[in-house]
């Protein structure tokens, strides 16, 4: 996306300002047109991160060391019949 949107965007802002400037367009496509940039730019951030949690989640994984949380995490460790220690301690097994 960052490859096509953004540069396309930052284009059509500077076009906005060069025309908001010379009288062509008003304020408000001039607000709409960074407003459309910075959603770009937010959905890119975005992305990227998402992108680097999973990468770290991974790595852990691949170590042995589920992330907390995961379906793999300390939350939902079963024994092996199936029912997690913390079931059985309110089961009173």
């Amino acid at each position: 996306m960052s490859q096509q949107l953004l540069p396309k965007a930052r284009q059509s802002l500077e076009v906005a300002r060069s025309g908001y400037l010379g009288g062509q367009i008003d304020f408000f496509n001039l607000t709409d047109s960074e407003r459309t940039l910075l959603g770009f730019e937010l959905e890119n951030v975005e992305s990227a991160m998402q992108r680097e949690v999973a990468l770290a989640e991974l790595s852990l994984i691949i170590q042995g060391m589920p992330p907390a949380g995961g379906p793999m995490g300390p939350s939902s460790t079963r024994t092996s019949r199936g029912t997690s220690s913390a079931m059985k301690k309110t089961r009173g097994m």
